[in-house]
C-alpha cells in the first residue's frame, strides 16, 4: 500500500493530540473537541461539503441582478441538511467505529440521504470532470466497494489519517452514485478522524479549485500505483487536521483570544 501522509506530519499530529491530552487530560480533550464552537464547524461542513460541489449555484449568488437568489438558497439549505441528516445516520450507525461498522448497504444509505434521487449504485457511466481520470464500468462498482471495505478491515495498523484518506479517494474515484459521491467520501473520512479522537477536515469552497487538483492527482496515480499525487492528497488532508489542532492548542492565536468551552 502507498503511504498517503508524510511521516513528518503524522507524528505532529500525534504529538499535538498528545499534548492537548496532557494539558487537558482525556475528559477535557474530548470536550474541546465536541464543545458549542466545534458543533459549529460541523455544521459549516456540511453546508461547505454542498457547495463544494455546486460551484455554478454559488457563482449565481454573486449576481448582484438575479432576482431568484432566495430560491437558490432554499436549494443549498436543503442540500446541506440533508448533507448533516447523513451525518447524523452515520453517527448513530457506526457508534464504536466506522470501519468496522462499514457495509455496502451503510454506504448505499449514505447516498440516498444526501441525494433522494440515488436509490442505489448507479448503473450508467459517469464523469468526474476530471482529464487524468475517468471512474470504472458501473458493473464494476460493487466489486470496488466490497474491496474497499475489505482493505480497510484486514489492515488494522492503517494510520487513522491514510484511513480516512483511503476512503475519501477511493469512494470518489468509485463514484458508486449518479451525484453525491464527494459528499459520502468527505463524511466517511471525518467520521474515520472522529473515531480516532481528531478533528474533522473543513475545506471551503474557496479551496475547490485545489482541492479538485490535488483529488484529481491523487485518483491517477493512485490507479497508477504511484506515491507523488496520492501524498499530496494525503498531506492536504492531514494538514487540514493539524491545523484544527493548532487552534485547539491556541499558541498561535493573536494575544487575548481565548478558545470557547
Amino acid at each position: 500500500m502507498l503511504k498517503m501522509v508524510s511521516e513528518r506530519l503524522k507524528k505532529e499530529v500525534e504529538q499535538k493530540k498528545e499534548f492537548l491530552i496532557s494539558r487537558y487530560g482525556e475528559a477535557g480533550y474530548a470536550l474541546r473537541r465536541n464543545n458549542k464552537e466545534r458543533a459549529f464547524l460541523q455544521n459549516l461542513a456540511h453546508v461547505y461539503s454542498w457547495w463544494l460541489e455546486h460551484p455554478d449555484l454559488r457563482r449565481l449568488l454573486l449576481e448582484v441582478e438575479r432576482k431568484d437568489k432566495k430560491n437558490v438558497r432554499r436549494i443549498a439549505r436543503i442540500g446541506a441538511r440533508q448533507v448533516g441528516e447523513a451525518w447524523e445516520y452515520l453517527k448513530s450507525e457506526t457508534k464504536r467505529n466506522v470501519v468496522d461498522s462499514l457495509t455496502p448497504k451503510l454506504i448505499k444509505d449514505l447516498g440516498n440521504i444526501v441525494d433522494r434521487n440515488n436509490t442505489g449504485y448507479r448503473r450508467g457511466t459517469v464523469s468526474l470532470g476530471l482529464g487524468k481520470y475517468v471512474p470504472p464500468n458501473p458493473l464494476r462498482v460493487s466489486y470496488y466497494i466490497e474491496g474497499t471495505i475489505e482493505y480497510l478491515k484486514t489492515r488494522r495498523g492503517l494510520h487513522l489519517l491514510e484511513a480516512a484518506t483511503y476512503l475519501h479517494l477511493r469512494i470518489v474515484g468509485i463514484q458508486p452514485f449518479n451525484d453525491g459521491n464527494k459528499r459520502v467520501a468527505r463524511l466517511l473520512q471525518n467520521k474515520v478522524l472522529l473515531d480516532g479522537e481528531l478533528p474533522i477536515v473543513l475545506i471551503s469552497p474557496g479551496e475547490r479549485e485545489i482541492y479538485t487538483d490535488l483529488l484529481e492527482e491523487g485518483l491517477a496515480d493512485f490507479r497508477d500505483e504511484k506515491i507523488e499525487g496520492v501524498r499530496k492528497f494525503g498531506n492536504f488532508i492531514a494538514s487540514k487536521v493539524n491545523i484544527a489542532l493548532d487552534d485547539m492548542i491556541g499558541d498561535l492565536r493573536p494575544r487575548g483570544y481565548v478558545y470557547k468551552i
